[in-house]
């Protein structure tokens, strides 16, 4: 089946997650006829995503470029075949994946140049260290709470038709109200719009899914990456998103069906400020309720700037449910064992973590 520029293009929105639900599924139509456009796209999403040279793609030859990637591209379909598969599979394969490549190339560079053109570089706000929690008042008055491992950009200036800010991990914000200027705060793959409001948003980028909490005012999420209705949030109300799209395994009709789910909660309107699960954090304390150990222990590492692994399978699906406070690393640990069997050793401040027998 040959690659024409349509299918490329499509191959390209994906890749660098910019297809809505229909392009998706158009791009599925052609794999599901094609298998070889399949393996292509599962090779070219997975070097596409690990390259870190394509920031500057536009600066340098596409040919070049395609060279390159092509070449690591037949690495990686090599250890999928045997040599005589291979010797035969080869140009029929590559030949194809070339101007493939050209053409992704191209988008991206396109693509870049045009976002650098648009957006000015964020510029840091607020940072907080791991282990540490820090607050600060933005110029229009807005107060931010920022969790370990968080960090705050302004994308604009605020005198702009929005007050836009960049979030990496975890911070609560308490909105100034401003008709005419809608606060926007970009999360990982989501987008949250609000005029004055008080709301939590969890979105490190290790974390699944984007949170977020609504206590005042009126919120639009929406997907950065998607063309779908905003779900508007009322107070009191919990919404969890996919944040990452998986561009490999189980292919495209995962990414729909993660760029579409999204779930609803209702949270407990009776409880004060400092009874929140969603913002103890704010009052030095780490909540947990129900997690499993691989969830707490992303938790743990932003609390105790530590870093936590695990040395088998088991052990990360154990769950757990209580709060910290003032314990230090080892007195969490040792508390958590009084709910479930598991041994630990600390080394240089990395926890290593394993079931018992």
């Amino acid at each position: 089946m040959a690659i024409d520029e349509h299918i490329w293009k499509l191959m390209s929105r994906v890749i660098f997650g910019e297809a809505t639900t229909d392009e998706i599924a158009q791009f599925q139509d052609h794999c599901a006829q094609d298998p070889v456009l399949q393996e292509q796209y599962q090779t070219l999403a997975q070097l596409f995503q690990t390259n870190g040279s394509l920031a500057d793609a536009a600066a340098i030859s596409y040919e070049l470029q395609a060279q390159n990637l092509l070449k690591r591209a037949e690495k990686i379909q090599q250890q999928n075949l045997t040599r005589k598969q291979a010797k035969s599979h080869r140009m029929k394969y590559w030949v194809a994946a070339a101007s493939v490549v050209v053409g992704l190339l191209a988008a991206w560079g396109i693509w870049e140049i045009s976002r650098k053109a648009d957006a000015p570089a964020p510029r840091l706000a607020i940072a907080a260290p791991e282990g540490q929690r820090k607050s600060i008042k933005l110029k229009d008055g807005t107060v931010v709470w920022l969790n370990g491992g968080s960090s705050l950009h302004y994308i604009n200036d605020f005198n702009a038709s929005a007050r836009e800010v960049k979030l990496e991990g975890e911070a609560y914000f308490d909105v100034v109200k401003d008709a005419s200027k809608p606060f926007i705060v970009h999360a990982g793959k989501v987008l949250i719009k609000v005029l004055g409001t008080a709301f939590n948003v969890k979105a490190y980028p290790e974390d699944a899914d984007v949170t977020t909490s609504l206590y005042r005012g009126l919120v639009s999420v929406s997907r950065q990456d998607e063309e779908a209705q905003p779900i508007l949030l009322y107070p009191h109300q919990k919404l969890t998103m996919p944040n990452q799209l998986e561009a490999s395994g189980a292919f495209v009709a995962d990414l729909a069906a993660s760029a579409m789910a999204a779930k609803v909660e209702f949270l407990d309107s009776s409880q004060t400020e400092p009874e929140r699960v969603e913002t103890s954090w704010i009052y030095n304390r780490l909540e947990f309720r129900g997690d499993d150990f691989l969830t707490l222990s992303h938790k743990m590492q932003h609390w105790f700037n530590t870093k936590i692994h695990f040395l088998d399978e088991p052990a990360k699906q154990m769950r757990f449910n209580g709060s910290f406070q003032q314990e230090t690393l080892e007195q969490a640990l040792k508390a958590l064992q009084l709910a479930n069997s598991f041994t630990y050793k600390i080394e240089n401040n990395e926890v290593f973590i394993y079931s018992d027998p």
